[in-house]
C-alpha cells in the first residue's frame, strides 16, 4: 500500500533487517548479498521503535528515498514515555510540513501522501519489466553487471509477447531452463533506457531472458528468435501399447493396437481409463533423408504426465512439460527407426477406479481421501500428434 503499478517489484523488509543489513550506495538500498531498491515504504501506521526510526534516518539522510506517513509513537513499552517523545520529535524534524509531498533531507527525499505512479514519476523510474500480457510474470535481479529476467506464462496456453525490459546497450539472451541451453536473441530494438525483445513460451512455460554482453539488433521479427519447426515426418503409423497388467495396476494383459493416439480416460475399455502406471508405446518410421543443418526433435505433442525415450534402442531424453520434445540428432538412420516412448501417470486415475469396485476388491488405497469414485480423472497417456521436427541451427 499504496498499489504498485504494473512492470515493477517489491521485497518486504523486517525491522532486523532494516537495522543490520540495509545501507545506501549511490541513492539505492542496498543488501548484503547485492539486491538493491530505489525505495522504502511505510506502511500506513502510527507506531515505529525509535531505534528503526533513528536507522531510517540515516538511511534517508545518506541518499535513500522514503515513501509514507510519519509515527507518532512506539509500539512498545520500553522506555516509555522517552521513546514516545523520541519519535514524534524525529518525525516532525524529518518530515516537517505533511502538507508538503516532497521534502529533501539531507542526501535523500522524503515522499508523503503520493501514489506510486507520482513517485516514480518523480524519480524518472520507467518500468523495469513490462508486456501487455497479463498472464506473465517475472523476477530480476543484477549480479557482476548482469541483468538476469526470469519470466513465466502462468496460463496453460502458449502465449507471444513483446516484452519490454530496462536495459540499455546490451544484447538478450535466452536461457533455456529444460535444456541449459544458451543463445542469442537477434531480434530486439532499443529506445532510451529500454530494450524491447519479441518472445515466446510455452504452456505453462518460463525462461532466463539475460543481459550481459554489448550488442546489436540484427532483426526485429519473433522467427528469428524463434524460428517455426519443420516438420520432418508425422507418426501416424499404428502404435503397440504395453500395460503393466499385474493386480495393482489393473491393465490389459495383451499388447494394444491404437489407430490413433488418445487421452486413457476416454477409453472404453476400464482397464485403460483407469489405469495408473507404465505404459510403452512402440512404433516405426522410415526417413529417406535426414536434414545435417537442423537441430531435431522427437516431438510428442502432450503428455500425461512423464516420458522417457529411446531411439532404436537409445535413450534420447524425459519430458515432464511443454513443449515435451527431446532432442534426437545422432540417434536417427536412413531407413527405418524404431521409437519407445515410456509413459507414466500417476495414482489418481487408479484410485477413482478402484473406489467403484467393492470394499474387498479393492488393492490401492490413500489415506488422504480425496479421490472418491465420482471424482475427475487425470488426462493421461500420449496424446500426440508425435512428430519428428527440425530447427535450423545458428
Amino acid at each position: 500500500s499504496p498499489e504498485l503499478p504494473k512492470g515493477y517489484d517489491y521485497d518486504y523488509i523486517n525491522a532486523e533487517v532494516i537495522l543490520r543489513d540495509l545501507s545506501v550506495k549511490d541513492g539505492r538500498l542496498v543488501l548484503p548479498h547485492g539486491t538493491s531498491y530505489r525505495l522504502l515504504v511505510l506502511p500506513p501506521l502510527e507506531t515505529m521503535r525509535p531505534e528503526v526510526l533513528l536507522k531510517i534516518e540515516q538511511l534517508v539522510a545518506d541518499g535513500a528515498v522514503v515513501s509514507g506517513p510519519p509515527p507518532s509513537r512506539s509500539p512498545s513499552m520500553k522506555g516509555y514515555p522517552e521513546a514516545d517523545r523520541q519519535i514524534q520529535e524525529l518525525s516532525k524534524k524529518m518530515w516537517g510540513d505533511l502538507s508538503v509531498k516532497q521534502r529533501t533531507y539531507g542526501k535523500g527525499k522524503i515522499l508523503t501522501d503520493m501514489t506510486m505512479k507520482e513517485i516514480f514519476s518523480l524519480l524518472n523510474m520507467t518500468p523495469d519489466f513490462s508486456t501487455d500480457n497479463h498472464a506473465v510474470l517475472y523476477s530480476h535481479r543484477t549480479l557482476a553487471g548482469q541483468e538476469i529476467y526470469f519470466v513465466s506464462n502462468q496460463s496453460e496456453q502458449s502465449v507471444q509477447l513483446n516484452a519490454a525490459f530496462r536495459v540499455k546497450g546490451l544484447q538478450p539472451e535466452l536461457w533455456d531452463v529444460l535444456t541449459g541451453a544458451i543463445r542469442p536473441l537477434p531480434a530486439f530494438e532499443q529506445t532510451g533506457e529500454t530494450t524491447f525483445v519479441p518472445l515466446q513460451l510455452e504452456a505453462s512455460g518460463s525462461a532466463f531472458v539475460v543481459f550481459r554482453k554489448e550488442g546489436r539488433p540484427v532483426a526485429k521479427d519473433l522467427s528469428a528468435n524463434f524460428p517455426e519447426p519443420e516438420v520432418i515426418a508425422t507418426i501416424n503409423t499404428p502404435w503397440k501399447v504395453r500395460f503393466e497388467s499385474d493386480s495393482i495396476h489393473r491393465g490389459p494383459s495383451e499388447t494394444i493396437i491404437l489407430k490413433e493416439l488418445n487421452d486413457w480416460t476416454q477409453s472404453n475399455d476400464e482397464r485403460i481409463r483407469y489405469y495408473s502406471g507404465k505404459a510403452i508405446y512402440t512404433a516405426k518410421v522410415t526417413l529417406y533423408t535426414i536434414p545435417k543443418d537442423e537441430q531435431l526433435y522427437l516431438d510428442l505433442g502432450y503428455t500425461g504426465v512423464m516420458a522417457k525415450v529411446k531411439i532404436n534402442g537409445k535413450y534420447a531424453g524425459g519430458v515432464w512439460t511443454f513443449p515435451y520434445r527431446v532432442a534426437i540428432n545422432n540417434l536417427l538412420k536412413r531407413g527405418e527407426n524404431t521409437l519407445e516412448i515410456e509413459v507414466v501417470n500417476n495414482w489418481r486415475n487408479r484410485l477413482i477406479g478402484d473406489q467403484q469396485l467393492p470394499e474387498k476388491e479393492r488393492k490401492v488405497q490413500s489415506r488422504y481421501g480425496k479421490w472418491k469414485s465420482d471424482g475427475t480423472l487425470q488426462e493421461s497417456g500420449l496424446r500426440g500428434p508425435v512428430r519428428i521436427i527440425g530447427i535450423k541451427k545458428r
